[in-house]
């Protein structure tokens, strides 16, 4: 019992109450209103994806990373351009299938809708949908009630295609059968591993030449940018005047039951376990062990304590005395919860059934549901009122930033006089960052390298930075890639040629090895001993063995089966310029009749998925080359 209360407030619960509305914006597609939109970061058949539904899935997608990471949380090791464009890709994938759902007349009930908010655990209290929470919380969102269902049914839409493909497929016994010989298959082969290859240090000028002129693109410096910049923040804004007393009460009043303590019981409780699968007789055996439990209990002198570390089977409770400390509803069982409950203070239950066995409860003491009292929550109300009131005012000084730029978006001279701050200068920059911090930020790489910005010569949009800081920046210095001359860059051109000569070396003598092995002038052994190099036996080794190098063995499993009695032989690449020598001798499948029918069924199960999966996969694929998707990837 101790162990379900437990994982009711802590793990992924916890996690989805604290994020509250952040499941849902992180997975619904928000093309809202289906309003003409000139502003649009992809357009899928009719549907835009515009920038403002885009960064809202972002911060979805950011706000989940932060709470994932915690105090390791560094916004620009998520919110990277590979980010944007999987999130976007995943946004259009949503699309296709939402337009394919409804091609294919695939409707969404109202009551599926319901039962989906109904859920959802931040618009609970005490385990129940609560009303005034769902519009509490949709208004901090800035969401009506049918604004928020008008997402959730595009989320339901847009899912319920691929996962009818999904929860379609399935695996014939032959199939799985192929599979498990195929995974359990055994392989029998020798190897050498070919140590590097050194080569001639000494290389001619006109060599070095011909090389830098044959890869110039590898020596082409980055296009780099110097910018100026100016930011606004909390520094900004001035202090917040305190409210009145009687905003504070307003404030209060309009809290509904967020200050309300809730009824709590103090309860300890006797245990007698029933398996899953129990049949009628341990049932009834389980329920008279809890009624002679109870009886026992209630007698005169009974210690329901002592009588708790005997009789329950609860490893969480037993050693305390049945002690479940306070109860408040949403956190039990149903059925024990009800019990409980419905009891008064100092009785002993009848046996209660519930998904663990039968439950003999003792009801200890009550603690009534209690309001706070004004007093007691007026310092959380007033740091609630201070807080609120500085993010408005660093809202209105962000909106008064973009009033700015759009005003005059070729130049920051009269948007930084307006807002009486700072013009900076930072920089060189390129795409990958510069020295500074502040060049390393995502977004301000993003806006430095953007199409208006870079080729139009405008100033960017505001830029959010962490702590609520807003940036607008303009490019003042553009200096284009270039191939770099020889003489700047010959340190790495000599570095570059001589691992491609180790590489080119390495490989033709692997290659020449092989053909001597293959035309019986060799063998692994005469080379081993010839070279001083160990020749290793591989005996039947499966594809998950640990004695031998993994890159070797996943290269070996992938060699056709050798011809009657003569061997397959191969050179592989093992990366770092190193090569193997491989003789495979033998494959043996492996035998689906020696693997336990639970396992075959769990393996069903995953094949299945994995199928459904990529048959998703593939639909969604295929609906890319039907449709058009036009992309605008300058404003991610």
């Amino acid at each position: 019992m101790l162990q379900k209360l437990r994982e009711k407030t802590t793990g992924w619960v916890a996690v989805v109450i604290v994020a509250a509305l952040a499941i849902p914006f992180a997975f619904v597609g928000i093309e809202n209103y289906r309003r003409p939109n000139l502003d649009f970061v992809a357009k899928v058949g009719e549907i835009e994806i515009s920038r403002d539904d885009f960064q809202r899935r972002l911060e979805g997608y950011v706000e989940q990373a932060r709470q994932m990471m915690g105090e390791s949380f560094e916004r620009r090791l998520v919110d990277t351009p590979e980010a944007r464009r999987q999130l976007l890709d995943r946004m259009i994938d949503e699309a296709l299938f939402r337009q394919a759902a409804d091609d294919l007349g695939m409707v969404v009930p109202a009551s599926e809708i319901r039962d989906e908010i109904m859920a959802i655990p931040a618009f609970q209290v005490a385990g129940e949908f609560n009303a005034e929470q769902y519009q509490q919380l949709l208004a901090m969102q800035r969401l009506s009630p049918r604004g928020f269902e008008q997402l959730l049914l595009q989320d339901l839409q847009s899912r319920a295609l691929p996962q009818s493909v999904v929860s379609s497929a399935f695996l014939s016994d032959a199939q799985v059968d192929t599979f498990l010989r195929l995974r359990d298959q055994k392989r029998s082969f020798s190897y050498i591993e070919m140590p590097t290859t050194e080569v001639d240090a000494e290389v001619t000028e006109e060599a070095l030449q011909a090389f830098y002129e044959g890869n110039l693109e590898r020596y082409r410096s980055e296009e780099s940018v110097r910018i100026q910049y100016l930011t606004v923040g909390p520094e900004q804004v001035a202090p917040v005047a305190e409210p009145s007393e009687d905003t504070l009460r307003q404030r209060y009043e309009e809290a509904g039951r967020r200050f309300v303590e809730p009824e709590q019981r103090l309860a300890s409780h006797i245990l007698i376990r029933v398996p899953a699968n129990a049949d009628a007789e341990a049932e009834r055996a389980a329920l008279e062990q809890a009624e002679q439990a109870a009886n026992r209990a209630r007698e005169a002198d009974a210690d329901f304590a002592a009588l708790a570390s005997e009789l329950s089977q609860d490893p969480g409770s037993s050693n305390t005395g049945g002690d479940l400390g306070w109860l408040e509803r949403g956190f039990t069982d149903p059925a024990f919860e009800d019990a409980l409950f419905a009891m008064e203070a100092g009785v002993i239950s009848e046996p209660v059934k519930s998904s663990e066995g039968w439950h003999v409860i003792q009801l200890r003491e009550i603690r009534d549901e209690v309001g706070k009292p004004f007093e007691d929550v007026r310092a959380e109300l007033l740091a609630e009122y201070l807080s609120a009131e500085r993010e408005r005012a660093l809202s209105d000084l962000g909106g008064r930033l973009v009033d700015l730029i759009l005003r005059d978006p070729t130049s920051l001279d009269t948007t930084a006089a307006e807002l009486g701050v700072e013009l900076q200068t930072a920089g060189p920059m390129t795409r990958q960052g510069g020295s500074e911090p502040l060049l390393s930020n995502p977004r301000v790489i993003e806006a430095a390298f953007s199409t208006p910005v870079l080729e139009d010569d405008l100033v960017s949009d505001a830029i959010e930075l962490d702590g609520g800081v807003r940036m607008a920046l303009r490019v003042v210095e553009r200096t284009p890639s270039d191939v770099q001359p020889l003489d700047s860059v010959r340190a790495q051109v000599q570095a570059d040629f001589d691992l491609q000569r180790r590489e080119d070396a390495a490989r033709a003598e692997a290659a020449a090895l092989l053909a001597a092995l293959e035309s019986g002038e060799s063998t692994l052994e005469t080379i081993a001993e010839a070279r001083e190099l160990e020749l290793k036996d591989a005996p039947e080794t499966g594809r998950n063995a640990f004695t031998v190098n993994p890159v070797l063995l996943r290269e070996v499993f992938r060699l056709a089966p050798p011809e009657a009695d003569a061997p397959k032989l191969a050179k592989i690449d093992l990366g770092g310029i190193r090569f193997a020598l491989v003789s495979l001798s033998s494959v043996i499948d492996g035998d689906p009749s020696l693997v336990p029918q639970a396992e075959r069924d769990a393996l069903r199960s995953q094949l299945a998925e994995a199928t459904g999966d990529a048959e998703a996969r593939a639909l969604g694929a295929a609906l890319r080359q039907r449709l058009p998707v036009q992309f605008s990837e300058e404003r991610l």
